[in-house]
């Protein structure tokens, strides 16, 4: 679950403020929402799955967010590892 607010600066828009992990729960703040000490949207993946005709969930499309203890623990469930690749530009 997602919380927004309306933010004034030059033009109005929508900002992230908080969201919550699907799974655990736990609430994750965005660095602009003014709270310190807290896990930050960053560490926070948000996951879309669409299912397509012929699938149990015909034509359904599922949204949610895991934080990265929850996605770490889901992950670790596969029986064929992921995939992992790393960007240089990071290192």
């Amino acid at each position: 679950m997602k919380i927004t607010e309306k933010v004034k600066i030059e033009i109005e828009k929508d900002e992230l403020i908080s969201a919550s992990c699907n799974k655990c729960g736990k609430l994750v703040k965005s660095h602009t929402s003014g709270y310190e000490n807290d896990w930050y949207i960053n560490n926070l993946h948000s996951i879309t799955l669409s299912f397509g005709y012929g699938s149990i969930w015909n034509k359904e499309e599922w949204d949610f967010d895991l934080c990265e203890r929850c996605l770490k623990e889901f992950v670790m469930s596969f029986k064929i590892p992921v995939k992992i690749t790393t960007d240089d530009y990071w290192q």
